[in-house]
């Protein structure tokens, strides 16, 4: 996908200069790579194919912004902070271990959101 696609994808979902639209895009953009909905990866529903996408959204919003554990975990649902301590620490593993599929994922949605960053002047 060329620069181009993502800025004209991302355009109309991340006004520049609203900083809060990019907290919010991290869920946005990782249940659009994934097609699920926002709302699944904030239910509690626990099949694999909800669980990864919801785990990788919580490692980029550790990773990607300042929020604590559990400012995060109240944001994915109401979870408890080790909840996102699990879901970053099994994607640090799934990197380690080379399970590409994840990697692959995570790094597309990685690309997506700093991309997002760069339109709205924002850094993470």
């Amino acid at each position: 996908m060329a620069l181009e696609d993502l800025d004209k994808m991302l355009g109309h979902l991340i006004p520049v200069g609203d900083v809060r639209r990019v907290r919010i895009s991290i869920q946005r953009i990782v249940a659009r790579q994934f097609s699920v909905s926002k709302n699944d990866l904030l239910s509690n529903r626990r099949t694999r194919a909800i669980v990864r996408p919801r785990q990788i959204a919580m490692y980029l919003a550790k990773t990607m912004t300042p929020r604590s554990l559990p400012e995060i975990g109240r944001r994915f649902g109401g979870r408890d902070h080790t909840t996102v301590l699990h879901a970053v620490r099994r994607l640090k593993w799934r990197v380690r271990t080379r399970n590409w599929r994840v990697d692959r994922a995570a790094e597309a949605a990685d690309t997506r959101l700093n991309l997002a960053g760069w339109l709205c002047g924002t850094d993470h």
